[in-house]
């Protein structure tokens, strides 16, 4: 990528053979380029062979990239303003369908439609659960939602609690080894931490 004059010019680190040029703003990584014409109005993702797999008007792109198991992921919205999940081959992992698309991990992603909140497969689009409140994490053991009364609390698989509501609920891998296995409860009104496994057993108080 080299930046000259107004534009970026992009080159394949391979032969360094000219991929594409005339684009104002770029986010590259290891295994796409996206690059937009301000100009037009529209945005260019390339694979890494620096073959356009998927052009789409830049104000429909939201500007996250989601990345889980090495993969990269973007939320595009189609002409209605649904929102689905695009990979970098181009191709939707999920159709626009959502309000929104705000975590990605585990295979899932957390969407919202009308104000509920749904944990969907990225293999077969299977909604897995359901939340009439925002969830604000996902761990391969349960949720950490909000709750009516916009505290947090934890939730098994089924969607039944496993910690009481909570001013803020951390999730601590407590092992190291990329898995969840305590969850804390910090309960601002009284600077009281508590701490579970995640099936909901008493650690420390």
């Amino acid at each position: 990528q080299i930046y000259f004059g107004a534009e970026y010019r992009y080159y394949s680190r391979t032969d360094f053979t000219l991929i594409a040029s005339g684009y104002e703003d770029s986010d590259l990584r290891n295994d796409f380029l996206l690059a937009s014409d301000l100009q037009s109005g529209i945005s260019s993702l390339f694979d890494t062979s620096g073959n356009i797999v998927a052009t789409f008007p830049t104000e429909r792109y939201g500007g996250r990239i989601f990345e889980w198991d090495e993969k990269h992921y973007f939320a595009i919205a189609d002409e209605a303003g649904r929102v689905g999940l695009m990979d970098t081959a181009g191709a939707w992992v999920l159709e626009p369908a959502w309000d929104a698309i705000t975590t990605v991990a585990l295979g899932q992603a957390v969407v919202s439609l009308n104000g509920t909140s749904q944990v969907v497969s990225l293999d077969s689009g299977e909604v897995l659960f359901t939340w009439p409140y925002t969830i604000c994490e996902i761990h391969a053991e349960g949720y950490v939602v909000e709750t009516e009364d916009g505290r947090q609390q934890a939730l098994e698989l089924a969607g039944q609690p496993v910690s009481d509501p909570a001013y803020r609920i951390e999730l601590i891998d407590d092992e190291g080894d990329g898995q969840v296995e305590l969850i804390e409860e910090v309960q601002i009104d009284d600077q009281l931490a508590v701490y579970r496994r995640t099936d909901g057993t008493l650690v420390q108080e």
